[in-house]
């Protein structure tokens, strides 16, 4: 049998990125992501790690924007 190629790639956006992520996201360092992410609420716990809701961190930074 022939290998099956797709040719349309679905890109996808993470929904959920752990701090050093955010940090790159956002451009800043991990204590200032960090804030960002409590006061956005976008804090989301599974077990011991930490990741944050990238459309709550988005719509939060577009808020404060001026």
């Amino acid at each position: 049998m022939n290998k099956t190629t797709k040719s349309n790639y679905i890109k996808l956006e993470k929904l959920l990125v752990d701090t050093a992520e955010l940090q790159y996201i956002l451009s800043c360092g991990r204590k200032t992501a960090i804030e960002i992410g409590e006061e956005s609420e976008s804090k989301v716990l599974f077990g011991r790690r930490v990741l944050w809701n990238v459309q709550k961190i988005k719509e939060h930074v577009y808020g404060i924007a001026a």
